[in-house]
């Protein structure tokens, strides 16, 4: 009985080992590290690899010392996990710093095209680097950029970008050897052989019955490994697509849709809008005060709180209407299929009470109020383009006069 216990705990230490080796695999694939999703998978096989140790205990043979030597594997896999851990922190913070200086230097240089396609090329390498992190590798398409007719200040932060970016690179491929380090095929190759001294084992000590009832229980324990084995890779398979296809169109901090699925909707929504003869709202809201609470408290305080307004939005929107965060600050509200264009301003109120109240974050009250500009398809425009620009354009006109305020665009500025 405890030969046959030990084979079938040695196939749930192999399960919990397939469960570790996929939680780190995906660590990226969603808006954070799941550092705790690695580590409750680590303990799990810590549990099953402990009790695996109780049970064979007293089974004579090499397996002993196999089991002695997976054991020894295991701290060091875990060690490397650590280490893993570390780089990715150390990376995420590269990638932060990167994306909030390109971010910071679009908006200071926005009338300087020669300089954005410059910074819009960064971005770019930065989209790439951000890919690469997660195993995918992306086309290059970019060409050399001759800074020679810069000003010294664009030629210092040329050079402070460029030397950032290198950074970044060399830090990718640190985090990419971590992980690396941690899969060894010895560890699998040493289950194996676990289960032929199990075999062995068992065969040995029920020699009276190793004819059929042997044979039934070998074929049952190589189905049952093998479905698990197929069942774990076919799961590792759809979330590692299905983390690959929501990286390219969620915001990575926030969970929200991107930039780029807001363009990819926009169009598919105003044609629909258009055969069903209703009109469409968009709002673009930008949070009044923002910049003064990165600034006093920092980065990680002002990420809580895009985290935690980004929730209240949800909240407040209807289950048919979508949020995207679509810059530092700035998000957009798609209210659709509108009979009465008061709906979409209602809306917007019940967002400027309810998301404006204050945000305790460790210990912390941040105060944030709501600017809000609205357009509407068909009445304003019927171009993707021109209503987040109308929305744009009512939105500043909110802060302008005071902000904490809607404004429905009427016109150019």
């Amino acid at each position: 009985m405890e030969i046959q216990n030990s084979i079938f705990q040695l196939v749930e230490l192999k399960s919990a080992n397939t469960e570790w080796e996929f939680e780190l695999n995906r660590i990226h694939t969603n808006n954070f590290p799941h550092f705790d999703e690695v580590n409750h998978a680590a303990r799990k096989y810590e549990h099953e690899m402990a009790k695996f140790l109780r049970l064979s205990a007293s089974i004579q043979g090499p397996l002993q010392t196999r089991a002695q030597t997976l054991l020894a594997l295991s701290l060091d896999k875990k060690e490397k996990m650590k280490a893993y851990l570390s780089e990715i922190a150390v990376t995420r913070n590269s990638l932060k710093y990167l994306d909030t200086l390109l971010f910071t230097l679009h908006i200071q240089y926005k009338n300087d095209p020669k300089f954005i396609a410059f910074l819009t090329q960064a971005q770019y390498q930065l989209s790439m680097f951000i890919a690469l992190n997660q195993n995918i590798v992306l086309k290059q398409h970019f060409t050399n950029f001759d800074c020679s007719q810069c000003s010294s200040r664009q030629s210092e932060i040329f050079e402070t970008v460029n030397l950032h970016l290198e950074i970044l690179r060399s830090k990718i491929a640190l985090s990419n050897d971590a992980k690396n380090a941690f899969y060894n095929p010895e560890h699998s190759q040493l289950i194996a052989h676990l289960f032929d001294d199990l075999s062995q084992a068992y065969t040995q000590a029920d020699s009276m019955h190793q004819t059929i009832q042997s044979q039934i229980i070998t074929i049952t324990l190589v189905l049952v490994i093998t479905v698990i084995a197929l069942l774990s890779f076919l799961y590792l398979v759809y979330r590692t697509i299905e983390g690959h296809r929501r990286a390219g169109i969620t915001d990575p901090l926030t969970g929200l849709f991107n930039r780029k699925k807001l363009f990819d909707n926009l169009q598919v929504l105003m044609d629909s809008h258009e055969k069903s003869g209703k009109s469409l709202a968009l709002l673009f809201i930008d949070l009044d005060g923002f910049k003064n609470v990165n600034d006093t408290h920092g980065h990680d305080i002002g990420d809580k709180l895009l985290q935690r307004i980004s929730a209240r939005f949800n909240q407040h929107i209807r289950k048919q209407d979508c949020i995207y965060r679509i810059g530092g600050d700035e998000f957009v509200i798609l209210v659709k299929e509108l009979e009465n264009l008061d709906i979409a301003e209602a809306i917007a109120k019940e967002m400027l009470i309810k998301c404006s109240k204050p945000y305790k974050l460790d210990n912390i009250i941040c105060d944030i109020t709501l600017s809000i500009g609205i357009s509407y398809f068909p009445d304003h425009t019927r171009t993707p383009i021109q209503l987040i620009r109308h929305a744009d354009e009512a939105m500043y006109q909110a802060k302008s006069r005071g902000k904490n305020q809607i404004k429905i665009w009427q016109g150019a500025i």
